[in-house]
C-alpha cells in the first residue's frame, strides 16, 4: 500500500495470529485493534470495521473491559464513515464513560475531534466555534508527532467552516511543516485538505525536500466555504 508502510500493518497482523494461535484473547484483541486504527486512519473503512469486529468479539469472549473505551472511539470514528451521527454520539457518550477520570490529552483530542466532525456535519456552528480553543491546545503540542492528521485536517477544516479560512491557511502550514514523512504517506483526509486549500504557497509547503514523484497533488476542487 502506498499510503501505508507495510510495517505498519505486518507486526500486528502477526501479532494476532501469535494471540489466536495461543487462544490469548487479550493479544488478538490488541491486534485487532491497533490495525482497526491503522487502516482507519489510511482510509481504508472497510479493513478498519473488518478489524474492528474481530476485536469487539475477541473482547466480549475474553470480557476484556479495558478496551471498552478504546473500542467505543473507534466505532464512533467507523459511524462518522458511514455518516451515522446519532450513533456516533453514542458511541462517544460510551467512550466517555469509560474514561471519565482520563487526564490523556490525545484521548481528549480524538473524542474532540469525532464531535466537531459529527457538529459540522450537522450544522451545529455555535459548538464548533466553541471548541476552537480546546481543540487547538490539544492539538498543536502535538504537531511534531505522527499519527494525528486525521485530528489536524479537521481542525483546519473546522476553522474554514466558521468563517476563519486564513487561520486554517496558516495552521495548516505549520503543520506540515512540522511533516518529517513523505507527503504520499499523509492520512486522505489531510491529502484532500491540501487539495482544497490548493495554493502554490501551501503546496510548497507540503512537499518540500521531497522529489516531484512523491508529491501530494493539487486538483480545482471546490474551496471549503
Amino acid at each position: 500500500r502506498l499510503g501505508m508502510p507495510q510495517r505498519v500493518t505486518d507486526v500486528p497482523t502477526k501479532a494476532y495470529r501469535l494471540g489466536v494461535e495461543s487462544l490469548c484473547g487479550s493479544a488478538a484483541a490488541a491486534a485487532a485493534r491497533k490495525l482497526a486504527w491503522a487502516y482507519l486512519d489510511d482510509g481504508d473503512q472497510a479493513q478498519a470495521e473488518h478489524w474492528y469486529k474481530l476485536a469487539v468479539a475477541w473482547v466480549e469472549k475474553g470480557q476484556l473491559s479495558s478496551f471498552t473505551a478504546d473500542l467505543c472511539g473507534l466505532e464512533a470514528e467507523l459511524l462518522i464513515g458511514c455518516q451515522d451521527y446519532v450513533g456516533a454520539t453514542e458511541a462517544l457518550l460510551k467512550t466517555e464513560a469509560a474514561w471519565h477520570r482520563t487526564v490523556h490529552a490525545r484521548w481528549r483530542l480524538g473524542v474532540l475531534s469525532a464531535q466537531c466532525a459529527i457538529w459540522l456535519a450537522t450544522g451545529e456552528r455555535g459548538r464548533c466555534e466553541a471548541a476552537v480553543s480546546e481543540y487547538r491546545a490539544l492539538l498543536s503540542p502535538l504537531y511534531q508527532e505522527e499519527g494525528n492528521d486525521l485530528f489536524a485536517s479537521r481542525f483546519f477544516l473546522l476553522l474554514a467552516n466558521i468563517g476563519r479560512r486564513s487561520e486554517a491557511e496558516a495552521e495548516m502550514r505549520k503543520y506540515l511543516a512540522s511533516r518529517t514523512k513523505s507527503p504520499a504517506q499523509y492520512n486522505p483526509a489531510l491529502k484532500a485538505i491540501i487539495r482544497q486549500f490548493s495554493s502554490s504557497d501551501v503546496n510548497g509547503v507540503a512537499t518540500s525536500g521531497y522529489p516531484p514523484s512523491v508529491d501530494v497533488q493539487t486538483s480545482s476542487l471546490p474551496l471549503v466555504n
